[in-house]
């Protein structure tokens, strides 16, 4: 198979917790569907179109930590644009909420596509720096660079012995005894959303107006997911894992 490399990095990243509440907190890497939405900014899909093009079916996605994870936490005043408007000086209902941040993400991406038209498109608007729309790390203040790595071909082994994976790793494709856990390093876990879809049936809600986010979006899969937190690999028995000449040993999530 033919596997696409690209790096993603920026001053901050947010991709918020599903569970969060008034304080909202980050996962520490991207989310599948937050790589998703950011492939789908690249190419200009609409909000409720790229779910479609970029499938677990369609699209399989790794991301592997590059520099060290750290966060950091910043008071913001919030203010409130569902009240009539008005000049900003006047607002007066502002609320202060504290947001979990990332500082200096970095991350690889490695990217497989069924469909070859969409795949040769986002490897020339990567290579070219030629995005539809500024892709972002979470938050459309939180701009992200994108930098082109390799296209590589790749190939699934059967493994019969314990192996290094670099990049994070679904706990749906092991059992936790199945992991070598080295003292030395720093593993982190989250339960994470795996795949989301758009329910064309639900009737109930229709398209945001102003071109948010869409009200009908479900989340059909999570999935508790580790990687070791400043980007060491992680030995492991699985059944297979997918080997990226020059690269490493990865699993998509």
């Amino acid at each position: 198979m033919k596997i696409l490399i690209f790096d993603i990095s920026g001053e901050f990243a947010h991709f918020r917790k599903f569970n969060t509440t008034s304080s909202p907190l980050t996962y520490t890497i991207p989310t599948r569907t937050a790589i998703t939405g950011l492939l789908g900014a690249i190419v200009g899909f609409g909000r409720e179109e790229f779910y479609q093009h970029f499938s677990k079916e369609k699209a399989s996605v790794a991301v592997q930590v590059i520099s060290p994870i750290k966060k950091q936490g910043f008071g913001f005043n919030l203010i409130n644009t569902e009240s009539p408007k008005e000049n900003m000086f006047r607002i007066k209902n502002r609320t202060q909420v504290k947001f979990e941040f990332v500082t200096n993400p970095s991350y690889r991406i490695f990217l497989a596509l069924k469909d070859k038209k969409l795949f040769d498109e986002l490897e020339d608007r990567i290579k070219r720096k030629s995005f539809n729309f500024q892709p972002y790390l979470g938050l459309a203040q939180l701009t992200s660079d994108v930098n082109f790595v390799a296209t590589v071909e790749a190939s699934e082994v059967s493994a019969t012995e314990k192996v290094e994976i670099i990049s994070a790793l679904s706990m749906n494709r092991c059992k936790g005894e199945n992991i070598e856990i080295n003292p030395d390093f720093k593993y982190s876990s989250a339960i994470m959303p795996v795949e989301m879809i758009i329910d064309t049936e639900d009737t109930t809600v229709t398209p945001s107006p102003d071109g948010g986010l869409p009200k009908n979006r479900k989340t059909t899969e999570y999935a508790e997911v580790i990687y070791e937190t400043t980007g060491k690999p992680i030995t492991i028995t699985v059944d297979s894992y997918i080997k990226v000449e020059g690269y490493g040993n990865i699993l998509f999530l």
